[in-house]
C-alpha cells in the first residue's frame, strides 16, 4: 500500500477514482507510482488490494515505450516461474482495458532486461525470438478514434503478442549475456566515442 511505500501490480481496476485514470494516461517520471501520483492530486493515498485469486506472479517491470504514445508499445519484465508464464503475461496485457485499447505490440522480457530500456527491449527480441515461434497476431482487437493507423469507420486493429524470453524448458542452458565491465566500456568510449 502507499503508507508502506512500496508499489503494487494493479491487474485491474473497477469503479476507480478519475484521477487514477489521469495518472495513468500521463506520463509520470520513472520510479514515481501512478497511486502515488494520484494520490498527491487527491490529498490523501489510494488504498490498493492485492487479489488473493488473481495477478500474475514475479513480475518485475512494466513500461509503455514513449514512441507509441504510451499505448501503442507495452513491455513487461518477469522472472519466469512456469511454463506459459511468458504467454500468460502477454495475454492478460493484450486483454486488460489499458493494454488493449488502441494497443498495437505487447512484448514481454526476462528479468534482466530493463522494460524502459528501448535497445535492451529490441536486443532481446533479436537474440531470444523465433518471429515463427514467439509472435502471435490477435486479430479484430478495440481500438479508437485516436488510433493513427485506423481507417474511419473501421472499429478493429490487431495485436501482435512478442515473447522475447529465453525459452521456459530450456532457459538455464540458453546462452549467457555476454558484456564487459564498465572500465574497458568508458575506455572504449573515450577512444572512439
Amino acid at each position: 500500500m502507499f503508507a508502506e511505500g512500496k508499489n503494487y501490480p494493479v491487474l485491474i481496476s473497477v469503479g476507480h477514482d478519475p484521477l487514477q485514470h489521469l495518472s495513468s494516461a500521463n506520463e509520470v517520471r520513472p520510479g514515481i507510482s501512478e497511486f502515488s501520483h494520484a494520490g498527491g492530486h487527491r490529498g490523501r493515498p489510494f488504498e490498493v488490494i492485492q487479489s488473493e485469486i488473481h495477478g500474475l506472479p514475479n513480475i518485475k517491470g512494466v513500461w509503455c515505450i514513449e514512441f507509441g504514445g504510451g499505448r501503442l508499445f507495452n513491455v513487461i519484465s518477469i522472472k519466469q516461474f512456469y511454463a506459459g508464464h511468458a504467454k500468460q503475461a502477454l495475454l492478460l496485457d493484450a486483454g486488460d482495458h489499458g493494454g488493449n485499447y488502441i494497443g498495437r505490440f505487447v512484448v514481454v522480457v526476462d528479468e534482466d532486461i530493463d522494460p524502459s530500456d528501448v535497445w535492451s527491449v529490441m536486443w532481446a527480441i533479436s537474440s531470444r525470438c523465433y518471429p515463427d515461434q514467439d509472435i502471435d497476431i490477435v486479430r479484430n482487437t478495440w481500438t479508437g478514434s485516436l488510433d493513427p493507423r485506423k481507417k474511419a469507420g473501421n472499429t478493429f486493429n490487431s495485436r501482435a503478442l512478442i515473447d522475447a524470453c529465453r525459452p521456459f524448458d530450456w532457459r538455464d542452458e540458453f546462452p549467457h549475456v555476454a558484456e564487459s565491465s564498465p572500465e574497458p566500456n568508458k575506455k572504449t568510449l573515450e577512444k572512439f566515442g
